[in-house]
Parts: structure tokens; sequence; C-alpha cells
């Protein structure tokens, strides 16, 4: 495995950890919540999409099976790349497939602003954890870190 730059500053300290753990905690809140959202919208996308309960029962699958397989990927990825810059990627992928939802005319649409929506998110679990426990590694709070967070 290649070494990788720490994105722990040389000075870290009480207020860094803070900052990642804030960070990480915004993130979880904002990915769970939207996944949490889209049963109750389900009558709203049945009705305006002209769509069946299995039609938004797909997308919420589809969702689903594309955080399953991309987040051992992501893991991947934060073991050999900075998990500031996944977590920058990830959050780019929600925060531009949420705005472009907005505009959604179609199925299609909607079906591939989802799946770049939950491109996104696969990347909270391995890499926000990853970087908790890298950042709280030289505190006696790392299980109080990971607990604030996951919350």
């Amino acid at each position: 495995m290649r070494s990788r730059k720490s994105v722990i500053p040389s000075d870290s300290g009480t207020m860094y950890t803070r900052v990642v753990i804030l960070v990480c905690s915004m993130f979880h809140v904002i990915t769970d919540a939207t996944l949490a959202i889209l049963p109750g919208v389900m009558p709203f996308l049945v009705k305006n999409f002209s769509l069946s309960y299995s039609d938004v029962g797909m997308l919420y699958t589809a969702i689903l099976l594309v955080m399953v397989f991309l987040q051992p990927i992501a893991g991947r990825l934060a073991d050999k790349f900075n998990e500031l810059d996944l977590l920058a990627v990830g959050a780019a992928f929600i925060s531009i497939s949420c705005l472009l939802l907005f505009n959604t005319s179609s199925y299609v649409e909607l079906f591939l602003l989802n799946l770049a929506y939950a491109v996104g998110a696969s990347f909270y679990h391995p890499v926000s954890y990853a970087l908790l426990s890298r950042v709280a590694e030289e505190t006696t709070h790392r299980t109080k870190s990971m607990g604030i967070s996951g919350a």
C-alpha cells in the first residue's frame, strides 16, 4: 500500500477535531435525512410523475444498491487518498444531484439524479469514519467522536 499524506495538521488540536466531527456529523444528517424523506414523498412522486408505487420502490432500491456496492470502493479509496477530498467529492455529487432534482420532468432524469446522489452518499460512512478514527487517534475521545457523528 502506498503511503499517503496525512490530513491531520501537525498542530492538530481539539479545535480541528471538533471541526472534523461537525463536518462528518452534518454529512451524516444530509445523507440519512435524504434517504428518510424518500418514503414520505412517494405519493407526490406517484402523482406528479404518473408513476406506480413499484416504480418509486425501484428508485429507492436502486439508491440503496448503489450505496451497498460503492461503499467498499469508497473505503478502499479512503485508504489511499485524502479523506477530506473524498468527502468533498461525495458532497458535490449530493449537492449537484439534489439541485438538479428540482427541474426533473421525467422518471429517467429522476432515476439518474438519484443514482448520482447515491454515488455521493456512498462516500459518507467509510470515509468519514476513517477520518474520525485517525483524527481522534491521538485523543482519548475516539468513541465519543464516533458516537457524536453517528447520532
